[in-house]
């Protein structure tokens, strides 16, 4: 009897040095623990100078620190559909900035918002002289998106031909096609548009992608813009993040940041 103890209690010892993580209980994730993904799309979030920022990244960081989170976590910048991608299948997973849309709500969990209504439009050069007072008129035209961007998604959605879909990683790429007439116009939200034309125009030394040479020919949606979590982020975290955003929102601090981003229009 004794000897089937010893031999038990040696198996016991064996496990546990073999498979450290079954004595150890497992650690609770906190909001200092995700991968937070974002994209370049000014003036939410963009690289300038090598460093990472924008109006929504600026407020992340404002909400880390209300909820004392130190050291800050990193941001990675990843193109939309590379981050979307990781979004949906990998745990512990925010992404932003995201629409909160219909056929989204259910997919991830949510932390809002961002910016309270963000619209999406279409978008053509002034010379082209689009006219179209509905979407229906609007499929007549090639068009050209982000890879899985809200845009690209609501359009699809609603119908449009999806063989006049031109679809890319990258805005410029879709802005040298429209003056290539490649494509006729562009689905995207239009605040960050007319200010990534700008920045262009500026970086080009004013010669290239001036924001006045483009125009909104049709609006398509207005959506919430939100910070996105994969399902399996702990509802514990949401909630202090989501409580943390909404204390951020009332400081004076979150009105500096408007102005530093020309986001005035927020909550007006």
């Amino acid at each position: 009897m004794k000897k089937t103890r010893r031999i038990f209690s040696l198996i016991i010892v064996l496990i546990v040095m073999l498979f450290p993580c079954l004595a150890v209980q497992a650690k609770e994730v906190t909001a200092k623990d995700l991968m937070y993904i974002t994209e370049e799309s000014k003036p939410w979030n963009y690289s300038e100078n090598g460093k990472i920022t924008g109006f929504a990244v600026e407020l992340l960081k404002l909400v880390w620190k209300e909820m004392d989170i130190q050291p800050q976590p990193d941001i990675l910048l990843y193109p939309w559909a590379r981050g979307y991608n990781q979004l949906e299948k990998r745990k512990n997973v925010a992404l932003f900035s995201t629409s909160r849309l219909d056929h989204r709500e259910k997919l991830f969990k949510w932390v809002c918002p961002i910016a309270p209504g963000t619209r999406y439009v279409f978008i053509s050069k002034k010379e082209k002289n689009l006219k179209m007072s509905s979407f229906d008129e609007a499929k007549a035209y090639r068009v050209g998106s982000i890879r899985e961007d809200v845009a690209e998604q609501i359009i699809k959605g609603m119908g449009f031909d999806e063989g006049k879909i031109q679809s890319t990683h990258s805005m410029e790429i879709n802005l040298r096609k429209l003056d290539g007439n490649k494509i006729d116009m562009i689905a995207y939200d239009e605040r960050a548009f007319f200010t990534f034309t700008k920045a262009m125009w500026e970086k080009n030394n004013k010669v290239q992608f001036n924001p006045d040479d483009y125009e909104t020919v049709l609006f398509i949606k207005q959506t919430p813009l939100c910070y996105a979590f994969n399902k399996e982020v702990p509802d514990k975290v949401i909630s202090e993040l989501q409580g943390a955003l909404a204390k951020v929102r009332t400081m004076p601090a979150y009105e500096s940041l408007k102005k530093e981003f020309g986001c005035e229009w927020i909550d007006n």
